[in-house]
């Protein structure tokens, strides 16, 4: 894959002012698209993400360059400094030519103001020096002026740079002795006319370009990318004169945003040479596949439609939308009718959620090509019906419905942003544009859409009963399959089309101007925004792919297709491929079948790429989750060879720059509208805490995978084996206080019927507790931010139970690192019966007789070797016994005798930095019967049979028990030295037949 520099990334972190940044996103959108995004960008950003491959230029803006130095200083100033050395651009205007240089100062003398100091990044190699005129106040335009700058067409070239033009200024400095440093790369691209107030050295330098390695740097003293028309005339009132300097500004535009494009054209950018005004937005066209569901949708909104003057409006929390009927309206004579709102038309900043967007209801006939030049409705609606008819798919499928505009500011804002339409809407709706103006991407990014990119954004309304198998994150990668099968299904000879799937929501296309083959391009993206309401997900699916325009990046059209992609057969393709692949994963969710499609077209099938935030460790991408859709790593060792030991990344808190094999920790997005995430973190982990804290979260399977038949046990086999290891885990939860559910002196049958019912009998975990339920964390998967946040305090302040070892190890294979870590609590409820005829007879009253060797394997590859922060453990041990044991146990009365040596695996637990340790040991000879007299007769009578006599001899004390385990408590807290035991537990496991039958007995040889 290659990265084209496409990102012209402007500062908004601290230090920069709201309405610099407003102008400058404005002036460079204006002259820089659609070749390049313009996208605002954190200092955090800066500091941590891999920002540098794809952009084109970093700009910082007016403001305080102080703020800049407290975020950036160190880190973030090194990578920006690497960044233009290695051919990058950084374009520093007022605060940001003051940060650009060696040294800053500022108004010198005056206590209130005063700034001096060196600068980390230097570009201008000495000092740059303000204020150049008097009358600065921060906030304010008192000291605003328009200064008159002399152009050097030596350094910029001839053509439409201007001699002299006017700019304006608002505490810039000058750049101290500039003419010294031509021999170090410094040029004078414009200076000042008039003598400045402070020192100038040599010189009136205002705007200067620095040759730096192989980049370069523009700063700049004054504000050439302020338009006047985004000037308010109406601050006379705090700066008296001011709107006689807007209207001096207003003259010299043409010549102030020529000097501008010749600055950009120096720095290496492709500027637009021809005027760029921003679009004004068109009406939006409701029609339907079946011109009678057009009335539907409307009445579906029927009671959020207000009437003033006899014309209807829905006002929604973003948008005023005012609702048309064809005959209230007459088509306009010039081609790609706009709305008539002065606000709309006029080309400047502008607030576009306050401006009335018109929709043009379509309910007896699709809209003429006249009303819709860039857009065919006929054309679209009869591939849609050819789609549906030779692939079989249903009639009421995705985009029976759609919204179109020429000119939008987001098709994913329209639908998502207004709720109370959302709401009302049906599932499959499509809202499609021509041209977005305000294009959202994914996080804080812009997606470039200019005319001959298919754009569009559909409503899915998926139930929250089906998020047990169909996890609604899954719903961007069904969209990602369905825009590459609907490419290459889209007409015979399209298979070959070279589209690929970049994880987790990019569209990627061969290079068609690389000539070796081997080098992908981004062509497309996916945002996908949900809403949790009532008892279903309203998610809004937003799909931007390069078509047939010629930039920012290749288009499909470019990769030489047998004839071209036409927007609208292209659309219908993907939606009846989408509206397919939704209805199966309803049925099956991310099932095998969806995974080998997911594979056969992504890029990264055995990728080695490098986990910074694990330490830099080389790892190799083998896959995706089927839960939710993470990305599964594994780490390499020698030789490349794989350890075994996997990484789960999330698509939240990782983001990838494949094109240097680096996996990078993201800063967090706010990708919901929840009012949750604008509370401090502190706050939202006292939430967390509060819904979902204090629990005791029992782990288990079903329990059907864990019984074999009663002649598979009377022929030997002693633990019956998984059936289907792949099941699902189950999270059940209990409201019992920790104190209550076992105590210490509970009967043994108590706990019995706690450790094995809910196996037999499928009862919850907790026997006869009302409050016990599964585990329901539904309402944290509006967000995938809130969903990962509470999780972290869901696995930190709750107690995991576990009463099966198998349990424990798939849990500990399946769970991601850092779930794993964050556990503190852990209870493990051990049933290990000694393997013999009489555990056999138990078996058959319903005991699963899992022996120590799992348990040991379980602890040890599970426990101890992975939740390496765990704090506090307990452990409820129920265990047939045999009479030697007991006999050496009572004359030795201590741990290192052995006694029952197959509890001496418990002690790896010492190397686990435990706080707190609890021991419950049981004994059992009966288990449920209806009475504790006929439990203890029927266990006799088997012990007869086998030839075994004085039962109650099989039974520790009470006081040897509370010895033991008081013992054993203290060595695992290292209170009590103790040998290592580590050679007795390989004996024991190397000597018994049964652990080579283990799937984990490999694993364990190697650690051991």
């Amino acid at each position: 894959m290659a990265s084209k520099r496409m990102n012209v990334l402007v500062y908004s972190g601290n230090g920069a002012t709201i309405e610099s940044i407003r102008h400058c996103l404005f002036t460079l959108r204006r002259l820089l698209s659609p070749r390049y995004a313009v996208i605002s960008v954190t200092g955090d950003a800066i500091i941590k993400e891999p920002w540098t491959a794809s952009c084109a230029m970093l700009v910082f803006p007016g403001g305080a360059d102080l703020g800049y130095c407290r975020t950036l200083n160190g880190e973030g100033n090194r990578r920006i400094s690497q960044f233009v050395e290695r051919g990058g651009v950084y374009l520093g205007l007022c605060a940001g030519g003051y940060y650009g240089s060696k040294r800053c100062e500022f108004e010198v003398g005056n206590k209130s103001l005063e700034v001096v100091g060196s600068r980390e990044l230097a570009f201008y190699p000495d000092t740059c020096r303000g204020c150049a005129f008097p009358g600065f106040v921060y906030h304010s335009e008192a000291g605003a002026r328009n200064v008159e700058l002399k152009v050097s067409k030596t350094a910029l070239g001839e053509g439409s740079v201007p001699n002299v033009f006017r700019s304006y200024y608002n505490g810039g400095g000058v750049f101290v002795d500039a003419p010294k440093y031509h021999d170090k790369g410094v040029e004078i691209l414009a200076s000042f006319t008039e003598k400045t107030h402070v020192d100038a050295g040599e010189g009136l330098a205002a705007v200067v370009y620095c040759k730096v390695g192989d980049g370069a740097a523009i700063l700049t003293s004054p504000h050439p990318e302020f338009a006047a028309v985004n000037l308010d005339k109406d601050k006379d009132s705090e700066a008296p004169g001011f709107s006689k300097v807007i209207e001096a500004l207003a003259q010299d535009d043409k010549q102030r945003t020529d000097f501008l494009k010749a600055c950009l054209a120096k720095l290496g950018l492709q500027v637009n040479q021809e005027e760029d005004l921003v679009p004004s937005l068109s009406r939006l066209h409701l029609s339907s596949l079946k011109a009678s569901t057009t009335s539907e949708v409307m009445a579906s909104l029927e009671d959020i439609i207000t009437v003033e003057d006899d014309e209807e409006y829905i006002k929604d929390d973003n948008d005023t939308f005012h609702i048309e009927r064809p005959s209230s309206w007459s088509v306009p004579e010039k081609k790609g009718e706009k709305m008539d709102d002065d606000d709309a038309n006029e080309d400047r900043i502008l607030n576009y959620s306050t401006i009335i967007k018109r929709v043009v209801v379509h309910d007896k006939e699709y809209p003429a090509s006249k009303e819709t030049p860039y857009f065919n409705h006929h054309a679209y609606f009869a591939n849609l019906k050819h789609y549906q008819s030779e692939f079989g798919e249903e009639e009421n499928g995705f985009g029976q419905q759609i919204l179109y505009g020429e000119v939008v500011t987001s098709t994913n804002t329209i639908l998502e942003k207004n709720t109370q339409i959302l709401r009302r809407l049906p599932s499959g709706l499509t809202a499609t544009a021509t041209v977005q103006v305000a294009g959202r991407g994914r996080g804080n990014n812009v997606w470039v859409s200019p005319a001959g990119s298919l754009i569009f954004s559909t409503i899915i309304r998926h139930p929250v009963s089906l998020l047990g198998h169909a996890p609604v994150v899954f719903l961007q990668y069904l969209a990602a399959l369905a825009i590459v099968e609907g490419v290459k299904n889209y007409d015979y000879g399209y298979q070959n089309i070279p589209v690929k799937l970049k994880w987790p929501n990019d569209i990627y296309a061969l290079d068609p101007d690389d000539s070796t083959g081997k080098n992908y391009v981004k062509i497309g993206g996916i945002l996908v925004n949900s809403h949790y309401s009532s008892s279903e997900y309203l998610s809004v699916v937003g799909i931007g792919i390069n078509t047939s325009n010629t930039s920012p990046s290749a288009s499909l059209n470019a990769l030489r297709p047998p004839t071209p992609f036409t927007l609208e057969k292209l659309l219908a393709r993907i939606l009846t491929c989408f509206s397919g692949f939704y209805t199966r994963f309803k049925r099956t969710g991310f099932d095998k079948h969806f995974e080998e499609m997911y594979y056969r077209h992504w890029l990264h099938t055995d990728q080695i790429v490098t986990l910074e935030a694990e330490g830099g460790v080389r790892a190799q991408i083998k896959g995706i989750t089927r839960d939710w859709g993470l990305l599964i790593a594994e780490e390499l060792g020698w030789e490349d060879r794989g350890t075994g030991k996997l990484w789960t990344l999330q698509t939240d808190s990782n983001s990838f720059d494949f094109f240097k094999g680096l996996v990078k920790r993201k800063v967090w997005v706010k990708n919901s509208s929840s009012p949750l995430l604008s509370l401090p973190q502190e706050i939202k982990d006292h939430i967390y805490g509060f819904l979902y804290s204090g629990h005791i979260i029992q782990i288990v399977q079903d329990d059907h995978l864990y019984l074999c038949e009663f002649d598979q046990l009377s022929e030997g086999v002693g633990t019956p084996r998984l059936k289907d290891p792949d099941a699902p885990l189950e999270h059940y939860v209990c409201e019992c206080s920790r104190s209550e559910q076992y105590p210490g002196n509970q009967d043994p049958i108590a706990i019995l019927r706690d450790v094995i019912k809910m196996k037999v009998l499928g009862q919850p975990p907790c026997e006869g507790c009302s409050h016990s339920k599964k585990l329901d964390i539904s309402l944290l998967q509006t967000c995938r931010q809130l969903h990962y946040e509470a999780r972290r305090v869901l696995y930190f302040t709750n107690t995991f139970s576990f009463k099966n070892p198998r349990t424990l190890h798939v849990f500990g294979k399946r769970s991601s690192h850092t779930d794993k870590i964050a556990i503190r609590d852990l209870r493990l409820v051990m049933n290990l019966p000694k393997a013999n005829k009489e555990s056999l007879f138990k078996t058959r009253m319903g005991c699963l007789p899992l022996d120590e060797i799992e348990w040991s394997e379980a602890i040890c590859l599970t426990v101890v070797d992975q939740l390496t922060r765990l704090q506090n453990i307990e452990l409820y041990i129920v265990r047939g016994t045999n009479n030697s044991g007991i006999e050496q146990a009572e004359r030795d009365r201590s741990l290192s005798a052995r006694s029952n040596e197959w509890i001496t695996f418990i002690l790896e637990l010492r190397h686990l930095p435990l706080s707190s340790a609890k021991i419950v040991v049981h004994d059992w000879d009966y288990v449920f019967w209806p009475s504790l007299f006929e439990a203890r007769t029927r266990v006799q009578q088997c012990a007869i049979e086998e030839g075994e006599r004085n039962l109650p001899e099989l039974r520790w004390s009470l006081a040897l028990k509370k010895k033991w385990a008081d013992y054993a408590r203290r060595v695992i807290l290292r209170q009590i030295e103790y040998p290592d035991h580590r050679a007795v537990v390989w004996k024991r496991i190397t000597r018994n037949p049964r652990s080579h039958e283990s799937p984990y007995f490999d694993d364990l040889c190697e650690r051991w």
